[in-house]
């Protein structure tokens, strides 16, 4: 039975993104649902907590203002004391109210009632007092121990209001530990569920993708054999079947490629040979002598013909290294004799530079075709010659490493710039700058390189240095087989 599966990419990434939010956006509502019932008694208790103990205080505050101005009164009979004193009463009457709004109950609360109700009789006779043309109607002393019981019942209800408090806040530190422990759980299993679903889409999604990567991988790597097959949405499967399609046509290209290169150097090498043979007889003055100037002219076309010779080679072994071809014979290799046989090579170019070159080389066999790797290390070499001022030094130093041998080879030339050390591989890429603009050459060279180790089951690339030049690290297997592998 197949399973059901998206028309475009882009539902299942809606889908993948849907499903995958759904647990996070369930705990997100539930801790605001939580938070929100925090913040709410939160700002409850601060708002009661502030304003309970402010107006018990200031209650307090104000009922000794009307004691003080009650004594005033009764030493100087003035009536600005006693007016003053009613004041301060219903500015009390006020603070009591406010007590009253706050969200106690039980026994706290019927005090709070008795208060207001021994306030209210006290303000009763306060008005009495104010009435009375003769204040000896009105005992003012009873009226005094009146507001000392009020002041005492005040103080009792502020003390029960910062106990009030202190419960209140205890209850919510619980209330928050309680709170704590449950969106804890619930983010642990949100978050654990959200991974999974995560990791699930993350397969669905990069399984396609890595199919559709690996076969233009094997496409630039030149493997037009091996089938492209993706399975996964259906747009994304459409592009592996034009893939297979590209791989199809760059099978046949490849091969008519080949085909032509083959012809064209059988075609070239009979009229080639005949002009470097000619250029060669008149250079040797064989067929009569030959005045400065056309002497001149017959040592161009030497050069030339050898040039023209060396870039066809080139261009025939770029091109069968890209093959890839399963009948290079293999055999043991000494290494060592290898890179000694190509330097000495250089001996006339490294003497006309008077440069010095420093072998470290250990004696090691490979397992290769002996043909590619002296062509492998005749580049390298013939670049580093090239590149390397006056004077200059030119190192080689071999190193083995878990059935590896690390062969680093450095110059003290004008070195690569960062953003060239990958391009420089490429086949008929040349840096174009001050440097290294004015030397000749195909630009085939490091690419031939990297085929060559690339066959080997090895890699090469450029290592950086802290000094000038240029420093390539080839790395080649012991035992190619075991490479592969």
């Amino acid at each position: 039975m197949l399973l059901p599966r998206p028309r475009t990419f882009l539902n299942l990434v809606v889908v993948g993104f849907v499903l995958v939010s759904l647990p996070l956006t369930v705990g997100l509502f539930s801790t605001f649902s939580y938070l929100d019932k925090l913040s709410n008694r939160s700002v409850l208790i601060v708002e009661s907590t502030k304003g309970g103990v402010k107006n018990s205080n200031d209650l307090s505050s104000i009922l000794r203002n009307i004691e003080r101005h009650l004594r005033l009164y009764e030493i100087v009979s003035a009536g600005e004391q006693l007016q003053t004193a009613i004041g301060y009463y219903q500015e009390s009457t006020g603070f009591m109210e406010k007590l009253l709004g706050l969200p106690i109950a039980g026994e706290l609360r019927k005090e709070m009632l008795e208060l207001q109700n021994m306030q209210q009789a006290f303000g009763r006779q306060l008005i009495l007092l104010q009435n009375e043309e003769k204040r000896k109607t009105v005992s003012l002393e009873s009226l005094l121990n009146l507001l000392h019981q009020i002041r005492d019942r005040a103080a009792t209800i502020g003390n029960g209001v910062t106990g009030w408090v202190e419960e209140e806040v205890g209850l919510l530190t619980e209330l928050v530990k309680k709170a704590q422990g449950t969106l804890t759980n619930q983010t642990i299993g949100f978050i654990l569920l959200t991974i999974l679903m995560i990791f699930g889409f993350a397969v669905l999604i990069s399984w396609p993708i890595r199919q559709l990567n690996k076969s233009v991988e094997r496409l630039g790597a030149g493997d037009f054999t091996t089938p492209v097959f993706v399975v996964g949405p259906k747009d994304i499967e459409l592009v592996g079947k034009k893939l297979e399609w590209l791989r199809n046509r760059l099978a046949y290209l490849e091969q008519e490629k080949t085909k032509f290169l083959a012809h064209v150097s059988h075609e070239l090498k009979t009229p080639l040979a005949s002009i470097r043979e000619g250029a060669s007889l008149l250079s040797e003055e064989v067929v009569g002598n030959l005045d400065e100037n056309q002497r001149q002219v017959a040592a161009i076309l030497v050069n030339n013909s050898i040039k023209l010779q060396q870039l066809i080679d080139n261009i025939l072994k770029i091109n069968m290294a890209k093959v890839g071809r399963k009948e290079v014979q293999q055999e043991m290799v000494p290494l060592h004799q290898v890179i000694e046989m190509v330097a000495e090579e250089q001996t006339n170019k490294v003497l006309s530079k008077k440069l010095k070159l420093k072998l470290e080389l250990t004696d090691v066999l490979i397992s290769g075709n002996k043909k590619e790797l002296e062509d492998l290390f005749e580049n390298l070499f013939s670049n580093a010659v090239k590149f390397s001022p006056v004077s200059g030094i030119i190192s080689c130093a071999m190193k083995l490493s878990d059935k590896q041998i690390h062969i680093l080879i450095s110059d003290q030339g004008p070195g690569i710039p960062e953003s060239e050390q990958q391009k420089i591989f490429s086949a008929y890429h040349r840096i174009e700058d001050e440097a290294h603009g004015h030397e000749d050459g195909s630009g085939l060279g490091l690419a031939i390189v990297k085929e060559y180790v690339k066959n080997h089951g090895g890699s090469v690339e450029v290592v950086q240095n802290n000094t000038a030049g240029t420093s390539f690290l080839v790395i080649l297997p012991l035992d190619r087989e075991e490479a592969e592998v």
